[in-house]
C-alpha cells in the first residue's frame, strides 16, 4: 500500500523534485506547503497522512521544526527532515521530534529513496 506524503517545502524547485522522487517510488503526494499554516490545512483536509518530508528552514515567522511539532500533535504525522543547515544545534532540535530521518541538501535521488522505502506504511 503506497505511502500518504505531504511535502513542506517552500523552494518550489526542489518541492517538485521530492514530489517525482515520491512518485516514482509508488507513494502518493497528498499536497505540497510552503509554509507551517498551509501544512496544517492540507493535513486537515486530505485525510491521514503517514509522512511529511519537511524543510527546517521554511519562509515565513515559523520553522520546520514548528510545522513538525504542530503535525505531530495535531495529526500525528512523523517527518522527514531535509536541509541545507547541518549544525549540530538544528540536528538535535529536529531529533526531538523523533523524527524518521535528516538527510541534508543537496540530496540525491537515493537519499529520499532510501528514507521511503524503509519507512513501514502505518
Amino acid at each position: 500500500m503506497p505511502l500518504r506524503v505531504m511535502i513542506v517545502e517552500d523552494e518550489a524547485l526542489i518541492a517538485i523534485e521530492l514530489e517525482d522522487i515520491v512518485e516514482r517510488v509508488g507513494h502518493v503526494v497528498v499536497g505540497i506547503a510552503g509554509t507551517v499554516d498551509h501544512a496544517l490545512q492540507i493535513a486537515a483536509a486530505s485525510g491521514p497522512v503517514d509522512l511529511a518530508i519537511m524543510d527546517v528552514a521554511l519562509a515565513g515567522q515559523e520553522s520546520g521544526l514548528d510545522a513538525a511539532r504542530r503535525l505531530r500533535a495535531a495529526y500525528d504525522v512523523p517527518c522527514l527532515f531535509v536541509s541545507a543547515r547541518t549544525d549540530a544545534f538544528t540536528r538535535a532540535a529536529a531529533n526531538e521530534w523523533q523524527p524518521l530521518g535528516f538527510v541534508d541538501k543537496p540530496f540525491t535521488r537515493g537519499d529520499i529513496e532510501i528514507v521511503l522505502q524503509s519507512y513501514p506504511v502505518r
